[in-house]
């Protein structure tokens, strides 16, 4: 506003009357510009409304923030009792050496009677299959990376992969044998295949009258699942496995184990133990709020 419309102004009436019909404030310069008396009684009540209307939005936002929890307490007990969760093992070799050479030597005999069925005169002086140890002596290419492109199938890693009864020669679980039909409890293996982790076995401990997950009531190395692991030494093909062991993840029952995700992997020779822990975490305002 230029000093030249406010000259004049010399009491208040004038100096408000002035800056009404000069401001930008919504409504305000239609209610002293409108000289009918039913468009002023409008822009009036458009403008008490707005204005209304702002002022609850801004004390409905206020009244949220401050009712807000400024300190977020969280407070952790022991559970009671712990779901026992699943295991999931992994050979780190995807498939036996005996097997990779049985399936290979026969799919170079099935290409070789091919090749005699459409040509019966050629003379078939070699034969495409190699052992491990020429393929070694020619070249030291590592197959591991390629090891995804050569068409595995579940059936192959079914047939071709470390068993559950080669892998795991002895179990133990809550120092009584897992396999004792004299036990309330009950263990359940499974297979899980993946191309890059071969044939892996899930170990599920269920009670055996509800068929629900054994429950731990106390901790320590006792009253969980041992295991002693044979990972098959000779077995490795060390073309395609570049260490030896096996991958561990731990799970809840029932849900696929992710191994992309997680696990860890345990060499021969070493004990590995894994601890089991039930958290809840929960607002204490939340709490508070519940029991006024």
């Amino acid at each position: 506003m230029s000093r030249q419309q406010w000259s004049g102004t010399n009491n208040y009436h004038t100096l408000l009357a002035t800056y009404v019909n000069q401001t930008t404030t919504h409504g305000i310069r239609k209610i002293t510009s409108s000289r009918h008396p039913a468009r002023k009684m409008f822009w009036i009540i458009v403008f008490l409304s707005s204005l209304s209307g702002c002022c609850y939005h801004c004390i409905y936002l206020i009244g949220n923030y401050a009712s807000s929890p400024k300190v977020t307490i969280t407070q952790e007990k022991d559970a009671a009792f712990v779901e026992f969760p699943s295991l999931t093992i992994c050979n780190l070799n995807v498939i036996k050496k005996d097997y990779a050479h049985s399936y290979f030597e026969l799919a170079s005999v099935r290409k070789k009677n091919k090749g005699a069925a459409a040509n019966s005169t050629a003379k078939v002086t070699s034969t495409c299959y190699q052992s491990e140890e020429d393929l070694l002596n020619q070249s030291a290419v590592d197959l591991s990376d390629t090891w995804l492109s050569l068409g595995v199938t579940k059936d192959n890693l079914s047939l071709y992969g470390h068993k559950a009864k080669d892998l795991i020669i002895q179990c133990t679980y809550n120092s009584k044998e897992c396999w004792d039909n004299g036990t309330t409890f009950r263990v359940e293996i499974s297979n899980v295949t993946s191309p890059i982790f071969g044939l892996c076995h899930t170990i599920a401990v269920k009670n055996n009258k509800t068929n629900e997950p054994m429950t731990i009531k106390k901790g320590g190395t006792t009253q969980g699942i041992r295991l002693t692991l044979n990972i098959e030494r000779e077995e490795y093909w060390d073309l395609i496995s570049s260490e030896y062991g096996v991958r561990l993840l731990v799970h809840p029952q029932g849900t696929f184990p992710t191994l992309q995700r997680g696990g860890i992997i345990a060499s021969p020779g070493r004990s590995v133990h894994i601890g089991v822990k039930r958290v809840w975490k929960y607002s204490m305002s939340y709490v508070l709020a519940k029991l006024d």
